[in-house]
This record gives C-alpha cells, sequence and structure tokens, in this order.
C-alpha cells in the first residue's frame, strides 16, 4: 500500500532562536545580549542553543521593555 505524503503545515514555534527572536521584536543581538543579563528576557538552553519563549515576544509587545 502506498501512502501519499501529507504536505506540511507552518507552525508557531514554541520557543525562538535568539537571532529569530530578535527580528521578531525588532532588537539587535547585543541589545538582547544586555536585557537577557539584566534578567528582563526569559531564555532557556537545550544543549549549548539559547532559546527563547514564544510568550516572550507577546508580553514585550505589550509590556515593553526598557533598560
Amino acid at each position: 500500500m502506498h501512502h501519499a505524503k501529507t504536505p506540511k503545515t507552518a507552525q508557531t514555534p514554541l520557543a525562538y532562536r535568539v537571532p529569530d527572536f530578535c527580528a521578531a521584536i525588532g532588537i539587535g543581538r547585543s541589545t538582547f545580549w544586555k536585557f537577557q543579563a539584566a534578567g528582563k528576557i526569559r531564555t532557556f538552553t537545550i544543549g549549548k542553543r539559547v532559546l527563547v519563549p514564544r510568550d516572550e515576544v507577546a508580553r514585550i509587545l505589550r509590556e515593553g521593555i526598557s533598560p
């Protein structure tokens, strides 16, 4: 029996890599790392990869972020 391939659908990621997060909210990487070090952006690490939870984008767009 031959199965047809199911097309992949674009899904919203559950977490963003740093460059993708920066592009999503419009900041540079150095600004990201400054905010992250100050505890203003939540991150988590899997292996050596730093990721930002998806809900951080909505939170920052809703609440803003300041130095």
